[in-house]
């Protein structure tokens, strides 16, 4: 043994024998121990495979520039190898993958080719043991790419015999897999007849089992482990028996994956994101967890408390997944210190995580500066890419949260503390993904100015790295996805000025690409983007065929280049995506001077010239459209100025031109391809659906309506974003042509999908925006007008849709929640401090939105938004701790208080008037103690006017040298209706929602004076 280099017994034997740590033995305090006795390359062997990679680099980066013979050469160079290979690629899944912000930081192939020095002078357990470090490298990278591919062609998943090896041929993941197989398999033989062994049997075993699995062929993977299992049984092998447990747990519990990791993919699949957040059957979840607890006994028994503690975290995955995060946070920290008692300190912090993640959950703190800790490991003497793993751990976990559990707090915690994670890793490009998850989670709820604030400042951190520092293609891709995201969401809320910032933000994306990548060839708007979908798979499926062709792997190599061309599919991918943000760039070009105009229109210091020169701007915007393109966008400037049959006719121009012929559904067409045209022809009918709906041509939008059924079904409306905004389109087309009890049944199920939606919300900010998007506020105001257009009219429903709609949050404090509207004292500081949080978010949107951003002063505000959201961290602590009952009631869903119960509640001689503006429709009601005693329904000829009125007036009050006027014309509108009431009571209370929440009612001329000085006025918030 004194000619070896490596392989010292008292190590091994601390290690458990086996140097790899997914074996789960032994003890890595001891190891750290041993090898410190040893020497250093047992320190530095020790360290790599312990979850100190980083450690590692550096002591063998100190003896590489030493002396060295050529069998320490040998070794160092290889181990060299090995430590950076953890460090740089290794995550808590076991595969090989390089994070965005590591790529320029390691070579792989140069760092192979670095590997100089012979091994045969090192020793036979030398040579063994480094062959093991090189096929487990080697390994990471196979599971990567057979899970890349897992799941898209299971019929594929074999070990291919020697001659269809030798000849190259065979589909690319079977041969994939049979070459990694044949790695393993020649490792076993290798070391069957050899003492001491690096790994054991079981675990090569084990680790071919995991293949298929990986590839897709999940029924294989079990039998081969259960197979393993009955050997161990057989020769006693009470280990090797558990982590065979182990295995099957992980096959059971989990798509893809394993409980470890929650079911959550660290590398970006074929159709992983489906599968990930695919449900897992309550019995198979049963099974694992009985596996499990098997696995657990056995692996006392055999005296391995790395593998009681990988165990135990499985089980709080388990949990987890079945939605008992009380025992998922008790098993992840019992696991976190069990690993961490035995030195493990990678799978210490990932039982953290899951503890955090347990706790997110609950909506319960998180010690943040942990989170930091962890990042701060991965940049030490950890390993880096383990600690960005649990970083994307949480932001996928984030996103299941958003798309399959509707938890949008969650998710935004979940990214933030991602974002904690990252950035104090040094991983700006990994952070900005998280920071795009919140904007995400922020987008889902109409949270504007959250959003903005986050699609800006992720967008921020991505171009500061450069295209050419790291990511390169992909993550220029990202950038322009997430900006094209956030102008969509300015574009659903009118918001001229934010559309402009995020169509320069895309400009600039489309810039920093057409510079960086020349080969990827010149960047059109011209192209449709069904075409450039087409065009883009039908590169890649040319690619495909040919890497799946007859012929030797290297020919088939050569024509899968050639039939791609010289770009990349990713770069072809962000030509695509660079397409569709100039587009984006010309609609913003003509749709911000249109609503430019329309606020013009409300402003009554603007003059008709100036409102007409706005008009006129926006009409020659509409030259940057060729036909058909500019029928639409005309037909909508033409409603946007009022006409809007006008506009309709326009519109139909273009919807009968119909869709690029390529995108006609043909039978040979490819499933991929069929989905491409599916969905091409889909949203182009919900897109004349809801224009000519909103243009209120009930005979075209039916036409479209009953195309779109025949497409997608009677529920075409689930698949959208916004699912009770897009199913209130078919009230309003109801409500169109007159079918009362239709539209009615219609807004129900959309109100209650919202209701669904919004029960998830705790935060009063959060609620509040939620409801007062559009499609909320014209889901209940819609469904108020048609209450009271049947006859009888139906005022109790009328009532229920609109204090929905207005007063949400109202309801959620002052009725069947009653605690929330006082309480105790941590609970009120804590409501003020989100409410301070949400002010900031406001003001940064604001600052950045301006014409000439002052980043000094936007600094500054972010500065003081992180210190209201710790506040709000810290004083959620304190609140849950010293209200525990009432801050879980903040959870429930407030009722709404009936008519009934309302009039019963209103003083002798008191009036309620509440009133509502609904597109050009005015709708209000008196309430006394009798109920319901006025109702006004009125179709206004020119809505503008009267907001127009409702902002000159206010100037007006203000301004004793304007004329008041337009308080003549607002009272004839708004009080005149409810003359009699008022005459009668001594008390008005007005709740008026949107614009009309500007009128100074007091000040109105009523009976010769101002209705003020003849009764009492006040106010109730109308939301």
């Amino acid at each position: 043994m004194t000619d070896e280099l490596l392989g010292h017994p008292a190590v091994r034997e601390a290690l458990g024998g086996s140097l790899v740590a997914e074996e789960l033995r032994g003890d890595f305090t001891r190891a750290r121990q041993a090898a410190s006795a040893a020497g250093v390359l047992e320190i530095c062997l020790v360290d790599s495979i312990t979850g100190r990679s980083g450690a590692a680099r550096r002591r063998l980066a100190e003896l590489t520039s030493g002396a060295l013979d050529t069998a320490q050469q040998a070794v160092v160079t290889r181990l060299r190898l090995f430590a950076d290979a953890l460090y740089f690629r290794n995550t808590p899944a076991h595969i090989g993958m390089m994070f965005d912000d590591l790529e320029p930081r390691w070579d792989r192939k140069a760092a192979l080719n670095a590997a100089t020095g012979s091994l045969s002078l090192a020793g036979p357990v030398t040579a063994r043991e480094i062959r093991l470090l090189s096929i487990y490298d080697d390994l990471l990278g196979d599971r990567r790419a057979l899970m890349f591919r897992g799941g898209a062609q299971p019929r594929d998943v074999m070990v291919l015999s020697p001659e269809v090896l030798a000849s190259g041929s065979g589909p690319l993941v079977a041969l994939t897999l049979t070459l990694a197989h044949g790695r393993l398999s020649a490792l076993a033989e290798q070391l069957d007849s050899t003492s001491p062994r690096p790994c054991s049997p079981s675990w090569i075993a084990l680790a071919e089992a995991d293949l298929f699995r990986r590839a897709g062929n999940p029924v294989v993977a079990l039998e081969r482990i259960q197979a393993e299992r009955t050997r161990c049984e057989r020769i006693g092998d009470w280990h090797g028996s558990a982590l065979c447990l182990v295995a099957e747990g992980d096959t059971r519990g989990c798509v893809i994956e394993s409980p470890m990791t929650l079911g959550l993919s660290f590398h970006y699949a074929i159709n992983n994101e489906q599968r990930e957040h695919a449900r897992v059957s309550d019995i198979e979840l049963a099974a694992a967890r009985a596996v499990f607890l098997e696995a657990q006994e056995r692996f006392a028994k055999a005296d391995a408390p790395r593998g009681v503690a990988a165990v135990q975290l499985r089980l709080a995955g388990v949990a987890a997944l079945a939605g008992d995060h009380a025992e998922a946070r008790e098993r992840a920290n019992r696991a976190e210190l069990a690993s961490l008692a035995c030195g493990d300190e990678a799978q210490g912090h990932l039982a953290h995580i899951h503890a955090v993640l347990a706790h997110i959950a609950e909506m319960l703190p998180v010690d943040v500066e942990r989170i930091r800790e962890i990042g701060a490991w991965g940049t030490g003497d950890g390993d880096l890419g383990f600690a960005l793993g649990l970083g994307c751990l949480l932001s996928r976990a984030a996103r299941r949260w958003l798309l399959r559990d509707a938890g949008y707090e969650q998710s935004v915690r979940c990214s933030q503390l991602a974002e904690e994670l990252l950035v104090a890793a040094g991983a700006p490009l990994a952070a900005a993904e998280a920071v795009g998850e919140q904007f995400s989670a922020h987008a889902a709820i109409r949270d504007r100015a959250a959003a903005f604030v986050a699609a800006q400042r992720a967008d921020d951190l991505f171009s500061s790295v450069g295209p050419g520092s790291g990511g390169g293609v992909p993550v220029l891709g990202r950038r322009l996805m997430l900006q094209h995201a956030a102008w969509s969401l300015a574009l659903a809320a009118s918001d001229a000025t934010s559309m402009d910032v995020f169509a320069g933000r895309l400009a600039q994306a489309v810039g920093e690409f057409s510079a960086s990548f020349p080969s990827a060839g010149e960047v059109s708007a011209s192209v449709p983007l069904v075409d450039a979908l087409l065009a883009l798979h039908a590169r890649a499926a040319d690619m495909a065929k040919a890497l799946d062709a007859d012929g030797s792997l290297a020919q088939r190599l050569a024509d899968a280049e050639s039939k791609l061309g010289t770009d990349s599919q990713a770069e072809l991918m962000v030509v695509m995506l660079a397409n569709m943000a100039n587009e984006t760039i010309r609609v913003s070009t003509t749709m911000a001077p249109q609503y430019r105009a329309y606020d013009l229109e409300l402003d009554p210091a603007v003059g008709e010239e100036r409102r007409e020169q706005a008009w006129r701007a926006a009409a020659a915007a509409l030259d940057v459209w060729p036909e058909p393109e500019h029928w639409l966008y005309a037909g909508l400037l033409q409603a946007a100025r009022g006409d809007r049959a006008s506009g309709a006719d326009t519109c139909e121009r273009y919807f009968a031109v119909g869709p690029s012929p390529s995108s006609d559904l043909e039978p040979g067409d490819l499933p991929e391809v069929a989905e491409i045209k599916y969905r091409a022809k889909r949203n182009r009918l919900r897109q004349a659906l809801m224009t000519f709906v909103r243009l209120a041509d009930a005979s075209r939008a039916r036409q479209a309506l009953t195309h779109l059924v025949a497409l997608d079904g009677e529920d075409w409306w689930k698949s959208d974003n916004d699912p009770w905004g897009t199913l209130a389109y078919l009230g309003d087309l109801q409500r169109m042509e007159r079918d009362a009890a239709g539209a009615l049944a219609t807004y129900e199920r959309a109100r209650e999908i919202l209701e669904q939606q919004r029960a998830m919300l705790r935060n009063d900010g959060a609620k509040t925006a939620f409801a007062d998007s559009r499609s909320a506020q014209r889901l209940f105001g819609y469904a108020a007008l048609v209450a009271l257009d049947v006859a009888p009219p139906l005022h109790e429903r009328a009532f229920d849709f609109i204090e929905c709609g207005r007063a949400r949050a109202l309801a959620d404090l002052v009725s069947d929640v009653r605690v929330t509207t006082g309480g105790t004292a941590p609970l009120g500081r804590w409501r003020q401090a989100c409410a301070q949080r949400d002010l900031f978010r406001a003001l940064i949107s604001r600052a950045l939105a301006a014409d000439k951003p002052d980043a000094a002063e936007i600094a500054r505000l972010q500065v003081e938004l992180d210190e209201r959201e710790a506040a709000v961290i810290k004083l959620e602590a304190g609140a849950r701790e010293k209200s525990p009952r009432q801050f879980q009631v903040l959870d429930a869903r407030a009722g709404i208080s009936s008519l009934a119960e309302v009039a019963a509640r209103i003083p002798d001689r008191a009036v309620v008037i509440e009133l509502s503006l609904i597109d050009r429709t005015l709708l209000g009601w008196a309430l006394t103690r009798d109920g319901m005693v006025v109702t006004v329904h009125r179709e206004l000829e020119n809505d503008r006017l009267v907001r127009r009125d409702v902002r000159g007036f206010l100037q007006a009050c203000a301004d004793n040298s304007r004329s008041l006027a337009a308080g003549q014309r607002l009272a004839g509108v708004l009080l005149a209706p409810f003359g009699d009431a008022i005459r009668a009571a001594s008390q008005v209370v007005f709740v008026a929602a949107g614009d009309l929440s500007l009128v100074p009612f007091h000040a109105l001329p009523f009976d010769g004076d101002a209705l003020g000085a003849q009764v009492s006025v006040s106010y109730a918030p109308s939301a």
